[in-house]
């Protein structure tokens, strides 16, 4: 089982929902190694490192 966290592609807009989801595959401290699709530009599957705090992670967590 991975956790997951859902998160905005556009940091300060705000929004009552999320457009993007990634699958967490490491954490150390605050922060969270992800791997997502559609990241980028063209759009293609990347690592990603996001914190905790940002106010682009809007949850995470390990989901059953």
């Amino acid at each position: 089982m991975e956790d997951i966290v859902v998160a905005i592609m556009e940091p300060g807009i705000k929004r009552q929902c999320s457009d993007h989801v990634e699958i967490v595959v490491g954490v150390s401290g605050n922060k969270l190694l992800t791997v997502g699709g559609n990241t980028g530009s063209p759009g293609q599957v990347r690592e990603r490192e996001r914190t905790l705090t940002s106010d682009t992670v809007i949850a995470y967590g390990t989901f059953y």
